[in-house]
Formats: C-alpha cells, sequence, structure tokens
C-alpha cells in the first residue's frame, strides 16, 4: 500500500482550481481544494504535505506564508502570473519552496512538486531512500516494502518512520516525533508513542527482543538501523 502525499490548492479560479485537482489527483496525491475566502477562515496546512498558492496579487503572500509556517513545515509552492514574476525571490525569502509562473504546464506541475518534495526529504543531509534488512523505506514514493512485498501501514505509523528514515542513525527524541504526529504535545503521548512504535515494529517484523531495525535509546527516543540506498 502506498500513503499518498496531501496536497492542498488555494486557487480563486474554479476552472483552474478543477484542472489542478485532477492533475494531482491522477498523479496519485490526495488533494484538497479550497478558494481564498475559505483559506483565510482556518489558515492551517497541519494536515498537508504540500500547498500550492495562486497569488493573483502578492500583496498577502507573507501573511499567507507565515500563517503556514506557523503551524506546519508543508512544502509551500507559489503561482504566480507572468507580470508579478519579478516578485519569485520574496517568495523564496519568506519561506517558500519553488514557483510556478501562469500559465504552466500541466506536467510542469507536477514535476514541480516532486522535485519539492524530494528537496525537503533531502535537506540538511536526509534520505529518500534508505534499507534496513530486508526493510526497504522509499519516502518520496511513500512505499515500504519486506522482502519485496508490500508493508500495509496507517498514517501515523508511516509518519514515525519517516521521522526516523530522513535520518537514518541519527536519534529522533520522543518530542519531535510526538509535535511531528500530533502537532502539540497530548497527555500521555510517549505512552501513546510506544504503542505505535509497537505496531510498526510488528509490521516490519522487528521483534523487541533483536530490535535489529528500531533502537529504542531508553529515556530519549528511537533511531533506526538503516542505510541510504
Amino acid at each position: 500500500m502506498r500513503l499518498r502525499h496531501r496536497i492542498l490548492i488555494v486557487e480563486d479560479e474554479p476552472c483552474l482550481r478543477r484542472l489542478m485537482q485532477r492533475t494531482l489527483s491522477a498523479a496519485g496525491h490526495a488533494v484538497a481544494a479550497t478558494d481564498w475566502d475559505r483559506f483565510w477562515e482556518k489558515p492551517d496546512a497541519s494536515e498537508h504535505d504540500a500547498v500550492l498558492l495562486d497569488l493573483m496579487t502578492v500583496d498577502r503572500m507573507e501573511e499567507a506564508i507565515g500563517a503556514i509556517r506557523q503551524r506546519s513545515d508543508a512544502i509551500v509552492v507559489v503561482i504566480l502570473s507572468r507580470e508579478a514574476r519579478e516578485h519569485w525571490p520574496r517568495a523564496f525569502d519568506q519561506g517558500a519552496d519553488d514557483f510556478l509562473l501562469e500559465p504552466f504546464d500541466t506536467d510542469d506541475l507536477v514535476a514541480r512538486i516532486r522535485v519539492a518534495l524530494r528537496r525537503h526529504l533531502t535537506r540538511n543531509g536526509g534520505t529518500a531512500v534508505c534499507r534496513a534488512g530486508d526493510v526497504m523505506i522509499d519516502l518520496l514514493d511513500r512505499r515500504v516494502t519486506r522482502d519485496g512485498r508490500g508493508v500495509d501501514l496507517t498514517r501515523k505509523e508511516f509518519l514515525v518512520l519517516l521521522q526516523l528514515a530522513r535520518f537514518p542513525g541519527r536519534l529522533v527524541t520522543h518530542d519531535e516525533i510526538i509535535q511531528t504526529i500530533w502537532s502539540v504535545r497530548k497527555k500521555n503521548a510517549v505512552a501513546y508513542l510506544r504503542v505505535l512504535i509497537q505496531a510498526l515494529r510488528r509490521k516490519l517484523g522487528d521483534w523487541p527482543a533483536q530490535a535489529r531495525i528500531i533502537e529504542n535509546v531508553m529515556g530519549s527516543g528511537y533511531r533506526l538501523r538503516a542505510i541510504p540506498t
């Protein structure tokens, strides 16, 4: 099973919004779309992996990107008109990951999203694909296999594995994982995390007596015993 990337489109033009939604859905993503009025009611992208912002004007670009960055590390791709192309450096300065100029080709849209996702994963020395024994973890395509067969993970299980697999061999603290999964620290969050780790280990064939894949660093967090490929 592949867990799809969740993408949010913020676009006022209904025809363009539907076109982008169909294009990205056909590319295998889970896509939600809204207009700017509804986005401003709740500018929260914490449930999404990437956000497409079509800025017909650049007046509120800083506010829009800032609102997303306060709650999420989702990828932000800004869509600008040709007339506003001189503002693309400003979009990067304010936290955007990439930009597109209208009109754009749908193949270019899919490619830009994929490149931005890969760049996000490999930032600061992270990896997009790694192997731990007979387990292969492809974070870009969101596929996990064990001995060549797909591993069926829940979204939260995958998010835990993503945190560990981006930097194999590096300690990831309880708080770092909890922040990614629940955004805020829940009561008894470490206990919930232990349950998730146990479920993840069972699916990866990583029994506690061996712990050859996920290592428990007592009182601190976990690390993944894997190598980049």
